[in-house]
């Protein structure tokens, strides 16, 4: 189910963009200060060689897939909808050059990966064992926005009931 994201969610979003874009205004620079240097000690040989144009195909995927992270969480706001599920959810373990991985494999919608933002908040909240959780997503990105545990329905025992005599 779709729902307009709260001013709480959206301040979320955009704590997340401030945390990263340190890191993606250094990224950009290192790669297009690395194509730079590259272009002007071609210019200076004076020589392409097959290993330039390679290097040149590396460079613009790697710029694109930059360009779109650094707008992804803007994206989201502007979006302003998030996925909110009830569904029974837990904590998958998998081993990645001997580094334990952990996501969230969430009923019916799939895993979510416990990462950075993910893992810092919500990690205590989630077990191995399956359990009902009301979870609000940012649909793109995958962060989880909110997290609340469903107490299980108990209803009460039963009453006899006596039968009348006629």
């Amino acid at each position: 189910m779709k729902k307009k994201l709260s001013p709480e969610d959206i301040a979320v979003l955009k704590k997340l963009h401030r945390r990263t874009i340190f890191f993606e205004i250094v990224g950009w620079l290192f790669i297009l200060g690395f194509a730079v240097a590259h272009t002007a000690w071609w210019i200076r040989e004076d020589d392409f060689r097959f290993l330039d144009l390679l290097l040149y195909m590396i460079y613009i995927p790697i710029i694109a897939v930059m360009f779109n992270g650094f707008f992804r969480y803007g994206r989201e706001i502007k979006q302003g909808e998030k996925i909110v599920l009830y569904a029974e959810c837990k904590i998958v373990t998998y081993e990645i050059d001997h580094k334990p991985q952990e996501y969230l494999a969430i009923e019916g919608y799939g895993g979510v990966t416990l990462f950075r933002y993910n893992k810092k908040n919500y990690r205590s909240l989630f077990t191995e064992l399956p359990e009902r959780f009301e979870i609000h997503l940012s649909p793109k990105s995958e962060v989880i926005l909110f997290a609340k545990k469903i107490p299980p329905v108990v209803y009460p025992p039963a009453q006899p009931v006596k039968a009348k005599r006629s």
